[in-house]
């Protein structure tokens, strides 16, 4: 119940009791509007006590989001792939596979065309290797053009199906993009021995990248110098149609 005093709106509660051979009732009126209030006000401050938490916890998260993963691609980052490893050789998992991808001649392509087209290549792998790896591999960013995947119980078989995958891949991205091509090496090593290190595992699988990498090299050059002649020759030609 509820009185207006003047202009204030007072809150009562209403206790009666009934009287053994009397007409009528006891009845008492209690004030109790600064009860009411100060329950009000610990509601809201519990609610916005909640809200500041919730807050700290989303900003948290975003934070711990930004230190794990890399701003271009939404991959992992090299920081993250520390962790990967350390736990891995902490936890000697056997067997896991780990993947080394590289782009060639990215450089060549930020010199040339600008570095927006080759961030565009840097997504454009980030976009291949989530498509065709499983949902239990790690990918990360680890390098300028660098990438690592590591594959908890792989093995040999299954782990050069995946690498032919993205090869595969890379090839049908590459027929309709005659213009921004990805040329891209890879190295795949596996660890069978629960004490080997990451790191070794990492020096293996590095070392048969930049293998595969010199091996190609010459035709992989010439393809990407006709490719950037002719972007460069298009460019400069609507270069001059403006000018």
């Amino acid at each position: 119940m509820s009185t207006v005093q003047g202009e204030r709106h007072t809150m009562v509660r209403i206790a009666a009791l009934p009287i053994e051979s009397v007409d009528g009732f006891i009845v008492t009126l209690y004030d109790i509007t600064e009860q009411k209030l100060a329950q009000v006000a610990l509601e809201t401050s519990k609610k916005r006590l909640q809200q500041t938490i919730d807050y700290q916890r989303q900003v948290e998260a975003q934070l711990i989001y930004k230190s794990q993963h890399d701003d271009l691609t939404g991959l992992y980052n090299r920081a993250y792939w520390q962790q990967a490893i350390n736990q891995l050789d902490a936890a000697r998992i056997t067997p896991v596979a780990l993947l080394l991808c590289d782009i060639d001649g990215l450089k060549f392509f930020n010199d040339t065309l600008g570095h927006d087209a080759g961030d565009r290549l840097l997504i454009k792998l980030a976009d291949i290797l989530l498509a065709t790896v499983p949902p239990s591999a790690e990918i990360a960013r680890i390098g300028g053009d660098e990438f690592a995947i590591i594959l908890p119980h792989t093995g040999q078989e299954e782990a050069l199906a995946i690498c032919q995958a993205v090869r595969e891949a890379v090839q049908e991205y590459n027929v309709n993009n005659s213009a921004l091509p990805l040329s891209v090496s890879i190295g795949v090593a596996l660890r069978v021995d629960p004490g080997e290190p990451m790191n070794s595992l990492f020096k293996r699988a590095d070392d048969r990248m930049y293998r595969e990498k010199l091996n190609r090299s010459q035709s992989a050059r010439s393809a990407l110098v006709q490719t950037l002649s002719s972007a460069l020759e298009a460019r400069d030609i609507g270069t001059e149609g403006h000018a």
